[in-house]
């Protein structure tokens, strides 16, 4: 059920509008958001009044990166995250459906074909999780979402890589009691088996409305579940055996979950019809409506902005929209084009606006202007000309001074030099502590108050450029691509022997570096080559987005998963000059003409060919910004119909 927000709630959380509330636990609250293209998320993060103390970071850093080690069609694909973030945050494909626990709260013990069905996908997902050497370690009903046609497996909090250490003594006992297998009273840390056990433990109330073990306080709970047989009166006959070996007191005597898998599906009948019961079905259907309709809200507005005659780049900041125009830099209304504010100093040819917090930082040609994103009013000016575009980090703005030789990492607010150091002539990428640069044939972390961090050379040859990807810094140098921890500089991967200064494009997932005549698909974690893509005509540029690569060719558009293979491919287009996808659509310029394909299988979703495209779209809370280099246009991005003016 998703809830209005709450005073005290943020409004939006990375790229994502923050529509209402899904729910909350010991650790975080989740949100229903909306990307900048429209598409649904949910989006988690801390408790702000958690004070995001150490250990609570660490295990949402974990959280993060266990979910996003695991594919499964039995657990929510990761689509964003910031776990480095204040406040962090993790943004998952937005799945509208019960809990297990609202399931079984509305229509009571369950019957044993539907048991056996919901078990055996449990299983499924379970072993997934295990082979990608993750243990959940709080599985229970509230931590499995009933789709209309499936289930998810959810809320990896306190999930754990096996061979991670423990934060804190205090972390033994994390789980839920009814679900936490007898080792973990023990000190023990959570595996497989320990999964297993929550997995049993959750068919035998989803058949019997009961755990099976039970006691009237703490004390008597301990002493059942180490030694007592488990309850299981109720249980159906076919399910009896499997569930009781689940449940063993011993972790080595219970089967893994692949094993539970084969022998809970083992001569299921192919479904006659709905799988589940019509209540259900129908709590569904209703979640699903509630959640369009706040998706939908605010998309009806007429778009009132006329000939803007665009100049330099669109950015879109919530619900502002600012671009550099001939007269200078505007600010307009996201949800209807009414300009907020004009300044009349453009920015610099080549360069676009930034927005840094609620402040709008304005290349101009003879200096660096920083002006309010509300009222346009000028707060300070930096006068120099630009050397590259300034990049916002920490609530510090890094520009490179004259000459290119020195960085300046300025208040925001105020214009207040922080600190400077040298640089090479190369953009500064954020990491979680502050920014890397390159310093000769180094690369350093310089952090957000001034003091250096880590650092790493020789480099093989002069930084050809430096790109942020997940926990990685990844460096050009010479023929090699270097993938740098974000947090120690730790030499990750190494590649040589590939055409110079070409950039990757990365993800959490995978790391894609055009090569001679095809692209390599590189581990983030060591480097080593997951797959290989031959292109067709020699050339090609890869968009990494979580879950999929997109390949533009001179004359085609693939789509690859993460592990390399085509998805589909459409051939006979001339793409250009970039790619934009969301959850559900992949958003081109075809020769001038904006179209947007499925994401799923690459059909043409709609087209608008009365207005010749002259960049890539810019996407904010469900409007696509295009221009043709004189008028800006906003389209839905749902059906391409342009808003009215």
């Amino acid at each position: 059920m998703v809830e209005p927000l709450r005073p005290e709630d943020p409004r939006r959380l990375g790229p994502y509008r923050l529509l209402g509330r899904l729910g909350a636990g010991g650790m975080g609250q989740v949100f229903l958001g909306r990307d900048p293209a429209g598409a649904a998320a949910a989006v988690k993060t801390l408790h702000l009044g958690a004070g995001y103390d150490a250990e609570l970071v660490e295990r949402f850093r974990r959280e993060v990166e266990s979910a996003a080690k695991i594919r499964s069609e039995y657990t929510a694909r990761v689509l964003d995250a910031d776990p480095a973030g204040a406040p962090p945050w993790l943004a998952t494909e937005y799945l509208a459906g019960l809990t297990l626990a609202e399931v079984e709260d509305l229509a009571g013990a369950l019957p044993e074909e539907l048991v056996r069905r919901l078990g055996a996908a449990l299983a499924g997902g379970l072993a997934a999780i295990h082979s990608a050497r993750v243990v959940h370690r709080d599985l229970k009903p509230s931590n499995v979402l009933v789709l209309a046609d499936q289930i998810k497996i959810i809320d990896f909090g306190i999930a754990r890589p096996d061979d991670a250490p423990r934060l804190t003594a205090s972390q033994y006992f994390h789980g839920t009691v009814g679900y936490i297998a007898p080792e973990r009273f023990a000190g023990k840390a959570g595996t497989p088996a320990s999964d297993v056990f929550a997995l049993a433990a959750m068919l035998v109330r989803a058949a019997t409305g009961r755990l099976p073990f039970e006691g009237a306080n703490m004390a008597e709970y301990l002493y059942a579940v180490h030694y007592s047989a488990p309850n299981l009166v109720g249980v159906p006959a076919g399910m009896t055996w499997t569930l009781r070996k689940c449940l063993e007191a011993a972790p080595e005597d219970r089967p893994t979950a692949r094993q539970v898998r084969e022998r809970l599906a083992a001569g299921l009948p192919e479904p006659a019809g709905p799988w589940l019961p019509a209540p259900v079905l129908a709590a569904i259907a209703g979640r699903q409506r509630a959640a369009a309709g706040l998706l939908r809200q605010g998309r009806d507005r007429p778009w009132r902005a006329g000939h803007a005659m665009v100049r330099g780049e669109i950015v879109v900041a919530g619900p502002t929209v600012v671009l550099s125009a001939d007269d200078g830099v505007q600010a307009l209304e996201a949800g209807d084009g009414t300009v907020r504010w004009r300044h009349p100093e453009p920015t610099a040819p080549g360069y676009r606006p930034l927005v840094a917090g609620d402040t709008v930082i304005s290349p101009a040609p003879k200096r660096l202007v920083a002006l309010d994103l509300q009222t346009g009013r000028e707060r300070w000016a930096l006068p120099v000309a630009p050397h590259g575009e300034p990049v916002y980090a920490h609530g510090l703005v890094h520009v490179l001074g004259p000459g290119k030789r020195n960085l300046f990492a300025l208040d925001a607010d105020t214009g207040a030099e922080v600190w400077r150091t040298a640089a090479a002539a190369l953009r500064p990428v954020p990491v979680p502590a502050g920014v890397a640069i390159v310093q000769g044939l180094m690369v350093r972390e310089r952090r957000f108050d001034g003091t250096a961090g880590w650092s790493h050379g020789e480099l093989p040859a002069p930084a050809g450029g430096l790109t942020a990807a997940g926990d990685l810094v990844l460096v050009r140098s010479g023929d090699a691509l270097l993938g740098l921890g974000a947090r120690d500089g730790a030499l990750r991967l190494r590649r040589t022997g590939l055409p110079p200064r070409v950039a990757p494009a990365a993800t959490a997932e995978i790391v894609v570096q055009p090569a001679a005549g095809e692209l390599l698909g590189l581990d983030p974690a060591d480097g080593s080559l997951r797959w290989r893509f031959a292109l067709a005509h020699d050339r090609g540029t890869p968009h990494a987005v979580p879950g999929a690569v997109f390949v533009t060719e001179p004359e085609s558009l693939t789509a690859l998963g993460p592990d390399g293979e085509v998805r589909w491919r459409v051939p006979g287009i001339a793409v250009w000059p970039g790619v934009h996808a969301t959850g559900t659509l992949v958003y081109v310029v075809d020769a001038g003409v904006l179209r947007a394909y499925s994401r799923h299988d690459g059909t043409v979703r709609w087209s608008a060919p009365d207005i010749r495209v002259t960049r890539a779209p810019v996407a904010g809370d469900g409007v696509l910004y295009v221009d043709n280099g004189y008028t800006l246009f906003a389209i839905n991005a749902d059906d391409g119909e342009r808003l009215p003016t």
